[in-house]
């Protein structure tokens, strides 16, 4: 089996490999086998069969296979599944290819979170669910990878990505700040952990971004408090002072500082009469 292997007769190492596999009473060799069932069918490009074989090699003989390399090998194989659709002849439904990443991918955190290539996985998974515009799972994504690996090289980008996500949600509808207010605790985190980062820059046009949606969120409620049916003066000042003061730079600081004058011409005319 393995000289068929090294010959490159993947598919006739393949079937060899099942026969040990299923006679062997040797659990090393049963493990062994099924992962390098995995490695002729990543050579014979089917990384998805190829991952159910690493699968169950990992899931049933973990403490006899050689258990980060397969791991190591599951994380390769996860980067052959892009961001396209495929229909399911069964099913007959659409899904992205980039799921099966994912699958792949929650395996690796799920069986070995302390491994090398765990918090990889994790981010990864994260970066596919942004694509995906599944910024509610990719946010949930970051948050654990920050959690459980905050001194990981790859804590910066996580750090950053969360930000990123945040902003992302936020724009379907922000009521209370929440989200931009969390964005903004990650970005200056970054800002301060990370001035030499490559990222850098992206980072302070992430800053702006957030400040612009806090600044037009404060101008929807300051608008919404001069309706007519909402008539609060006092509050509308409060949410445009707050933009003048805090956010001078933003898109929508002009406008506000507009109504403000008005709102305070307003009153002062009332006051005289």
């Amino acid at each position: 089996a393995e000289l068929a292997e090294k010959k490159g007769k993947y598919k006739k190492a393949l079937g060899l490999y099942r026969k040990i596999q299923k006679k062997s009473v040797n659990l090393k060799n049963k493990g062994k086998a099924l992962v390098k069932q995995g490695n002729c069918l990543g050579q014979m490009e089917e990384p998805w069969k190829a991952f159910g074989k690493y699968r169950e090699a990992v899931d049933e003989y973990r403490s006899h296979i050689a258990f980060s390399e397969v791991l190591e090998a599951e994380f390769e194989l996860s980067k052959q599944f892009g961001h396209k659709k495929q229909r399911d002849r069964f099913l007959f439904v659409t899904f992205s290819t980039e799921d099966k990443a994912v699958d792949i991918l929650d395996h690796i955190v799920t069986v070995g979170p302390y491994s090398k290539v765990a918090p990889k996985a994790m981010h990864r998974v994260g970066i596919i669910r942004i694509a995906q515009e599944d910024y509610e799972s990719a946010i949930m994504r970051f948050r654990r990878l920050l959690k459980q690996y905050p001194r990981h090289a790859l804590a910066a980008d996580g750090r950053l990505d969360l930000a990123r996500a945040l902003l992302l949600e936020a724009e379907a509808g922000d009521g209370d700040g929440t989200l931009v207010r969390e964005a903004r605790a990650s970005l200056d985190r970054f800002i301060e952990s990370y001035p030499e980062h490559a990222r850098f820059d992206e980072a302070k046009a992430l800053v702006l971004n957030a400040e612009s949606m806090e600044a037009t969120r404060l101008l929807d409620l300051a608008q919404f408090y001069l309706r007519e049916a909402h008539y609060r003066p006092a509050a509308a000042k409060q949410y445009l002072s707050e933009i003048v003061m805090h956010y001078p730079g933003s898109g929508t600081a002009g406008l506000a500082q507009i109504m403000l004058n008005s709102l305070e011409r307003h009153q002062t005319n009332l006051e005289k009469n």
